[in-house]
């Protein structure tokens, strides 16, 4: 009689993984209504991958049941009910998260989200603090309350009709094959399988957030143990070789000496943008939202397109300050026990002081401690600011962040090099009381303000002795989500690289592809200092890529002038799209092209994974 309890319980959790699905489907059915013919299809993959996580629920409870049902007692018959009824429970609290995270990531759930399982207070305040995180969560509790009420109605009740035989031994058989997801005995289902359209939403759709959580974390070992087997080893060493112009045979020299006679040791403001994509510039809001910024571009060296190498913000501070790249959900600032040869380090060559501020909890990513071993001199943080000012988990907003820091640094003696890193641009979005709102909705205020604290900064250094004498550059972390039907949001990745210049009346454009890497040799050869490039970036002065790679979590992107390839790190999905239209190119027919970019992607990041292996110290 368990067993048809069992099947009940099977079948109510299969129609509220369906409900979960629908609910993410309602939310963002603005990227799936130009293909509303292929929902139904998506749909369907979603029941195959929601099948195969009940399969792994149920299919042991289910077996001993069958087998024991005869012998175990009441007590055991609830045993398994409530195991069963517990599991599932915790699989729709991962189909909760997920919702929250899709929404800012535009990607299912994946091993990302525990960069920050240890600051969990940090994160519950901030999602309590943002009404679009809270109502899910407010959502799961009712539906947790009502399921374990029904799990536990279930198993208090006795069923008067048992099935026979044949039924139970072919559903034992039925949920120990839906462990697999396929029938075909080459390949278990995948999360490649889920994508058979070109749209991005829509492949996103017929996932299952448990499948992709699992799956990340198994994949997450081998990257963590740099087993990352893109391409062969030696083909990617002669790759990159080629591609830094180097002739070492050393596997651990990426060493180039920079050499210049007529240094500038001016003073380095680097603004670390939170959020600042290029899509929240006026010229792709069709709104004025960053007046002061487009005005300073006019006067600055402006270099395009860049992108971010990753879509979190420590990717953005790992790679821009020690110019390297991101491999999927790696999280570099968490393994402080390696050091990196960055900018900050060879600025200290030069007598440079190195500086750093922040807005928030400077032990959140474990910034502080990774930047304390990596050569920074100085951490400013939240501690710095009186409880009163700190309006969110956050810390306080950004004008009051770039004002203090501009008082500290008018205490500088030497050359200096300060970052400061926004968070305005952030959920909870806050804007102060004294900055008049004059956009509907709290994103765009929020990108109006950062861009206004950023022209507040700029006439607050004017009254300083070292203006003059500094450059400003003006980077993002990365950028935001937009819909999009590529597997990765363009979006998220490109950003603007403004290097300001007092000293310099007229602005130029620079075009060439670059990446957050590229910022520390970019800054060093424009002020002609001598450097050894221990990195991977080059100057972008003098050095013209025609295609850039960037890490998006579990995928990749390898981008040029009209096509983008992308690749799962498990090798599970690929493909090349035209940037055009956004759809699949048939690489039979432009193999040259597609090549270009698969084997540029497969070989640095390979050789990346294993330099930082064997190499790293």
């Amino acid at each position: 009689m368990i067993v048809r309890t069992l099947l009940k319980l099977y079948l109510v959790a299969l129609i509220i993984f369906t409900i979960f699905r629908l609910i993410l489907l309602g939310i963002h059915f603005e990227e799936a209504s130009h293909a509303i013919s292929l929902i139904p299809q998506a749909l369907l993959m979603g029941l195959r991958f929601d099948m195969v996580i009940l399969a792994y629920i149920f299919a042991l409870p289910m077996l001993v049941a069958v087998v024991g049902e005869s012998y175990s007692g009441k007590n055991a018959s609830k045993a398994f009910i409530y195991f069963a009824g517990t599991m599932c429970l915790l699989a729709f609290i991962v189909s909760t998260i997920d919702i929250i995270y899709f929404g800012q990531y535009a990607q299912r759930l994946n091993y990302a989200v525990f960069h920050w399982i240890d600051s969990p207070w940090f994160v519950i305040r901030l999602v309590v603090q943002d009404i679009a995180f809270l109502l899910p969560l407010i959502g799961i509790l009712i539906i947790g309350i009502l399921w374990m009420r029904y799990v536990h109605y279930l198993a208090s009740r006795s069923e008067k009709n048992a099935l026979n035989w044949i039924w139970k031994l072919g559903l034992v058989f039925f949920l120990f094959l839906s462990m697999r997801g396929r029938i075909d005995i080459k390949s278990p289902i995948r999360v490649g399988t889920a994508y058979f359209s070109n749209h991005h939403f829509i492949n996103e759709l017929g996932l299952n957030p448990n499948f992709t959580l699992i799956r990340s974390v198994l994949d997450q070992r081998q990257i963590v143990k740099n087993k990352l087997s893109l391409t062969d080893n030696e083909r990617a060493a002669n790759y990159f070789r080629q591609w830094i112009n180097s002739n070492s045979a050393d596997p651990c020299s990426i060493e180039r000496q920079v050499r210049y006679t007529a240094a500038s040791r001016k003073n380095i403001i680097l603004i670390l943008m939170e959020s600042m994509g290029k899509c929240c510039f006026t010229s792709q809001m069709k709104l004025n939202t960053t007046p002061f910024l487009d005005s300073l571009s006019d006067l600055s060296r402006v270099f395009s397109p860049v992108f971010s190498n990753g879509i979190h913000t420590f990717n953005g501070i790992f790679s821009t300050l020690y110019s390297f790249p991101s491999i999927s959900t790696y999280h570099p600032l968490k393994f402080s026990e390696k050091k990196y040869h960055g900018i900050p380090a060879e600025l200290k060559k030069l007598n440079y002081t190195n500086l750093f501020f922040t807005t928030h909890d400077g032990q959140f990513d474990n910034i502080e401690g990774f930047l304390y071993k990596n050569d920074f001199d100085k951490v400013f943080s939240d501690d710095e600011y009186k409880f009163e000012d700190k309006h969110t988990n956050l810390g306080v907003v950004d004008d009051v962040m770039l004002r203090h820091a501009a008082d500290l640094m008018d205490r500088e003696t030497t050359p200096f090099f300060s970052v400061l890193l926004t968070s305005s641009h952030h959920t909870p979005f806050y804007t102060p009381p004294y900055f008049k709102r004059e956009f509907s909705d709290d994103r765009t205020n929020a990108i109006h303000y950062a861009d206004a604290a950023l022209r507040i900064f700029i006439e607050r250094a004017k009254k300083s002795p070292w203006y003059q004498n500094s450059i400003f550059v003006f980077v993002a972390d990365h950028g935001i989500p937009q819909t999009t039907d590529l597997p990765v949001a363009l979006s998220y990745n490109s950003i603007p690289f403004i290097l300001f210049d007092p000293s310099v009346t007229v602005g130029n454009l620079v075009s060439g592809f670059g990446t957050q890497i590229d910022v520390m040799p970019t800054i060093l050869s424009y002020l002609n200092l001598s450097y050894t490039n221990n990195t991977f970036g080059v100057d972008l002065n003098n050095s013209k890529r025609d295609f850039a790679i960037y890490n998006y979590d579990d995928r990749y992107a390898v981008i040029d002038s009209s096509l983008i390839f992308v690749q799962k790190y498990d090798r599970s999905f690929a493909g090349v799209y035209s940037l055009k239209n956004a759809e699949a190119i048939n690489c039979k027919e432009l193999s040259q092209e597609c090549d270009k970019l698969k084997n540029a992607g497969q070989s640095i990041l390979q050789f990346y994974s294993n330099f930082e292996a064997n190499c790293m110290k």
